[in-house]
């Protein structure tokens, strides 16, 4: 990401996307330690999702009136791709259909055994196999999404390929 944003310039922020780090009092409120341990209900799902959708809206508009081009770590996909049930389809309903489209989504890969060894912060591998999977299995062939892999290529020439697929006119924002 660093690499990135130095290639795009001053004129370019990074924005964390990912489940910790919360920003808003209903993020704090709903997703510290305490709360984690509670039985989870179809009333919690629905009240972690909504906060968690606030969380991630107030990520995005936070940067709405700056003059600067915004990257994010992450896209809000992951937060449904990985349940199942009533959580999978009210996050659904929440992140794919109400929640603001980027511009260019960038899916960076890499096989299996790379992705291991680079995360740090992994609790579960079995848990960490099965997400991948579903992501590479959403991801890699959809047309939406320009998938990069990031073990044929180098730092550089993933920074590379992603500048070269934005379109000329988002560069007049540099």
């Amino acid at each position: 990401m660093n690499k990135l944003q130095e290639s795009l310039g001053k004129k370019s922020q990074i924005q964390y996307m990912g489940p910790r780090d919360h920003i808003t009092w209903i993020g704090h409120k709903r997703f510290n330690n305490k709360n984690q341990n509670k039985k989870s209900t179809i009333i919690s799902k629905f009240l972690n999702l909504s906060a968690a959708y606030i969380e991630m809206w107030y990520r995005v508009i936070r940067h709405w009136s700056k003059d600067y081009i915004v990257i994010y770590d992450r896209y809000v996909w992951e937060i449904y791709d990985n349940s199942a049930g009533f959580t999978k389809f009210i996050g659904k309903i929440f992140f794919k259909y109400l929640f603001q489209k980027p511009k260019y989504i960038f899916y960076l890969h890499c096989p299996m055994h790379e992705s291991i060894d680079r995360k740090d912060d992994i609790l579960d591998i079995e848990e960490f196999k099965a997400m991948k999977e579903n992501f590479d299995k959403a991801y890699l062939n959809s047309g939406s999404i320009i998938a990069i892999n990031t073990f044929k290529n180098d730092l550089n020439l993933t920074v590379e390929k992603i500048t070269n697929s934005l379109s000329k006119d988002f560069f007049k924002y540099l």
